[in-house]
């Protein structure tokens, strides 16, 4: 069977599942800020590489 999962809706999407059976919603909640953190600074060095780019 050739399962696609929605990757195909939109170019560059992501799909992030977090947590499991045995994880506790601390462990989750501690996930998620770690998460947060590193798509925040990846998205902010986009930011500006698009800004030194366009000579601003």
């Amino acid at each position: 069977m050739d399962s696609i999962y929605n990757q195909d809706l939109a170019n560059n999407m992501v799909l992030i599942e977090l947590g499991g059976i045995d994880n506790t919603q601390e462990e989750i909640n501690r996930t998620i800020s770690v998460l947060a953190k590193a798509v925040s600074d990846l998205l902010q060095g986009q930011s500006n590489n698009l800004v030194s780019h366009a000579g601003i």
